[in-house]
């Protein structure tokens, strides 16, 4: 799956990511300061008042260390939010 972890954020939250690093309102939870890194150089983020890290597949499920079933559970996920071939 190539899809840039800012256009997946706001997918999910709503909210606007520009490209580049940006911080940018948690996921988890309702944030006055934004806490939460996205690097989209990278593909990855950092929220710094969780400590959850990762890619898309971690955003989708709030957890840095994920078992392969739930891996599996997200890209399902995914696929159906962004209407792609199961196949990918």
């Amino acid at each position: 799956m190539n899809i840039p972890i800012n256009k997946f954020y706001e997918k999910l939250t709503g909210n606007q990511c520009p490209d580049g690093q940006s911080m940018v309102p948690s996921v988890w939870k309702d944030d006055k300061n934004p806490s939460l890194s996205i690097n989209t150089y990278k593909n990855i983020f950092y929220d710094h008042s969780t400590g959850i890290k990762g890619n898309i597949f971690n955003m989708l499920l709030g957890k840095s260390d994920l078992t392969t079933n739930e891996l599996m559970e997200a890209k399902n996920k995914i696929t159906v939010m962004f209407e792609m071939d199961s196949t990918c």
